[in-house]
């Protein structure tokens, strides 16, 4: 019998110690780039995410794509993956961006992360 309770423990850790609702998202924030946090940004103005974007590269205006996840009942993470690669480039470029929040949003809290900054932007 002891025996049977010792094979036992391992699969029960398995299963109720791994993990929590409340476990860090693991984000893929594409290539290399910091979010610029001033008295204004990172915000959500309606159901817009503004931001001012820093990288480093060859030229400016670099793609990124807006991602979102629902996280909890009235929560949704969101972050923004940068598709351009990182350039063999020493400029800095520093640019104000707004992305359109899907609008599953609308009417939820909203946590914005990046590889730089994590923080609540709206309370619902």
């Amino acid at each position: 019998m002891f025996k049977t309770k010792l094979l036992l423990l391992p699969f029960l850790l398995i299963i109720f110690g791994c993990g929590t609702s409340s476990d860090p998202l693991d984000v893929d924030y594409g290539a290399d780039y910091l979010i610029v946090v001033t008295e204004d940004r990172p915000s959500v103005v309606g159901n817009t995410l503004r931001v001012v974007l820093r990288y480093n590269g060859c030229e400016p205006n670099h793609q990124f794509e807006l991602n979102s996840l629902e996280n909890d009942n009235n929560e949704f993470e969101v972050w923004l993956r940068k598709i351009t690669p990182n350039q063999d480039c020493d400029q800095s470029f520093e640019e104000s961006r707004e992305f359109e929040l899907p609008a599953e949003t609308n009417q939820s809290r909203i946590r914005f992360s990046a590889p730089n900054f994590e923080g609540i932007l709206r309370e619902i």
